[in-house]
């Protein structure tokens, strides 16, 4: 019997990336005042995109203002 053959795989090791895409992404979001308002962005809102932030599944601002938008949104029951 063969065995597969091996791949590169590539391991991103664990812990906080130094001066990750994200957490530049999360600074310049939170420091631009200009659009906080403009948003009228909460503290507890800005709490909850920061864990969604943490989570990787932003990449752009973009996203986030499409995560404030969602959060925002009434539930359906």
């Amino acid at each position: 019997m063969r065995t597969p053959p091996q791949r590169n795989v590539l391991v991103k090791p664990i812990g906080k990336e130094p001066t990750s895409i994200k957490s530049v992404l999360w600074r310049e979001f939170c420091a631009d005042d200009a659009l906080l308002r403009a948003h009228n962005v909460k503290p507890h809102e800005l709490e909850t995109l920061s864990r969604i932030v943490m989570l990787g599944s932003v990449h752009s601002r973009a996203d986030l203002l499409f995560m404030l938008s969602a959060m925002r949104r009434p539930r359906r029951r």
